[in-house]
């Protein structure tokens, strides 16, 4: 199963807009089983997921899961950080934007992609 995995220190109010920008994953070709994971240093980091114009998750109601036992750097790890799994079907835009919201903060973010069909 191809996976991508992403990692950066944030400011505190940093965006990133979508973090498979310009990848081989970013548009799906065919239906696609997709995992997305993530992990942070600190609690107030969010993370958004959208499949085209279907939100998985909201930046604004989920917040990216804290490491395991705060051991910075080590995650994120499935299942237990798991954020979204769910089908991408053909033709749509995989984004998936993370945030720092009020402290700086190392995140994590694993994705996963298996073709179903």
């Amino acid at each position: 199963m191809p996976s991508q995995r992403f990692s950066a220190a944030f400011a505190a109010g940093a965006t990133n807009d979508n973090i498979l920008a310009g990848s081989i994953y970013e548009f799906m070709s065919r239906p696609t089983r997709v995992i997305v994971a993530a992990a942070s240093d600190v609690v107030d980091s969010e993370i958004g997921v959208n499949f085209g114009a279907r939100t998985m998750c909201q930046s604004a109601n989920t917040t990216i899961p804290l490491e395991p036992g705060g051991v910075a750097g080590a995650g994120p790890d499935i299942p237990q950080q798991v954020v979204v799994d769910d089908i991408a079907l053909p033709g749509e835009r995989i984004v998936v934007s993370v945030r720092a919201v009020t402290a700086s903060a190392g995140v994590r973010v694993l994705t996963q992609f298996t073709e179903v069909g």
